[in-house]
């Protein structure tokens, strides 16, 4: 198979050609010359590494609990509708993901996504590292079951046994949340990455700060030398659009338009790592009445990110890097950048033609999208996963 067009190197430079990839989804030339192709994509399309997003929620385990809400088969369709060409689940489910049986278990499960799942591990109290796992989920305040630190002096003692993986944290300071848990208040995001800060470099820890909300959080992460990641709702809505839409609720909350246009700003200029959803979808039965924290995004990422480029002007090696490249080596994924003998995973982002946001492009279970009745600059023309093309229908 061959495809033709402009595509984007991992420094940005945009480039035309002819990528050549094999039956097994292996890139296997890379060429300027002219000749034929099977596939030749616009002139106002990009051809970028395949995206990848490293903060799921695909809500499946085997009690099955909670698979009216999502499943690996919708998450995974949602996902190439994004221009996602794979995804790291989170553990915090009905069955948290903590031995090696809930490892298997969860992989036997997402072998129906379209897109390839990397499984991670939570850490509690009683955890210990699982064979084969080098991704594990901390959470420092009130998640499902005991899959959580009340004190990051408990979270101390544990931490040093994972000193040879990647451990992800959700900072949020248990006591405070627990004092205003409406508010979620900014200061508990930034006590709880302060502290983290310090446990990394004392026990000499890959730690990986999720979904970072404020601005000074996110300059403490950078402080402390610990990647990051920020999400498209922290980069797009506020308080004042929380209030208006009360569907806009996750953990940790949307902030100030200042906090939101200072990581903006951040983002642009390549100091933070990663950009990743926390899809988490619930029905909208669920959100209108009891209304639990999470949003489903897995179906808006290339969208949002066409909005990047064309709207904020980031950069295209910011882009690259941040939502391939650098999720990719965090997961350990043979793919991330365009080269001879990489996984032919790409998404492709038409950035000429705007989209609307509707219910009826959605892939997700949920059904529904905070960025309903949003238009953005581009969509995603096709996605294509180790070598299997998936042409976009979206009108």
């Amino acid at each position: 198979m061959i495809i033709e067009g402009f595509y984007v190197t991992e420094k940005g430079v945009k480039k035309y050609g002819r990528i050549s990839f094999n039956k097994k989804g292996i890139i296997t030339d890379i060429t300027s010359k002219k000749g034929r192709s099977d596939i030749k994509f616009s002139k106002y399309s990009l051809i970028f590494p395949g995206f990848v997003d490293i903060h799921v929620h695909a809500r499946e385990d085997r009690t099955k609990e909670w698979n009216y809400k999502e499943d690996f088969k919708t998450a995974g369709e949602a996902a190439v509708n994004g221009g996602v060409t794979a995804f790291m689940e989170m553990p915090n489910t009905p069955e948290p993901v903590l031995k090696s049986e809930h490892v298997k278990s969860r992989q036997s499960l997402a072998r129906k996504s379209k897109v390839p799942v990397v499984i991670a591990c939570g850490i509690n109290k009683n955890s210990r590292p699982v064979p084969g796992v080098n991704n594990y989920k901390v959470y420092l305040t009130k998640s499902v079951g005991d899959l959580y630190f009340e004190d990051t002096k408990d979270f101390a003692r544990q931490l040093p046994l994972y000193r040879n993986y990647r451990v992800h944290v959700h900072c949020e300071d248990h006591k405070i949340i627990e004092w205003d848990p409406l508010e979620r208040p900014a200061k508990a995001e930034v006590k709880a990455i302060r502290e983290v800060a310090k446990l990394a470099k004392k026990h000499k820890v890959k730690v990986h700060i999720c979904h970072v909300s404020t601005a000074a959080g996110a300059k403490l992460a950078r402080k402390g030398k610990l990647s990051f990641e920020v999400t498209p709702h922290h980069l797009y809505f506020t308080i004042e659009d929380r209030k208006k839409d009360p569907l806009i609720k996750m953990n940790p909350p949307v902030r100030t338009k200042k906090d939101r246009n200072e990581l903006i700003k951040l983002f642009k200029a390549g100091k933070i790592d990663v950009l990743a959803t926390d899809h988490a979808p619930h029905t909208l039965d669920e959100k209108q009445s009891a209304n639990p924290s999470g949003v489903p995004e897995l179906d808006t990422y290339g969208p949002f990110v066409a909005w990047l480029i064309k709207e904020k002007k980031v950069p295209l090696k910011i882009i690259v890097n941040a939502c391939a490249n650098a999720p990719s080596k965090i997961l350990g994924l043979n793919q991330g950048t365009i080269k001879k003998g990489m996984d032919a995973s790409f998404t492709v982002l038409n950035l000429k033609k705007p989209i609307k946001i509707t219910k009826e492009m959605l892939k997700t279970k949920s059904g529904w999208s905070p960025f309903e009745d949003i238009t953005f600059p581009g969509r995603v023309e096709a996605t294509i996963v180790r070598g299997k093309i998936y042409r976009s229908k979206a009108r």
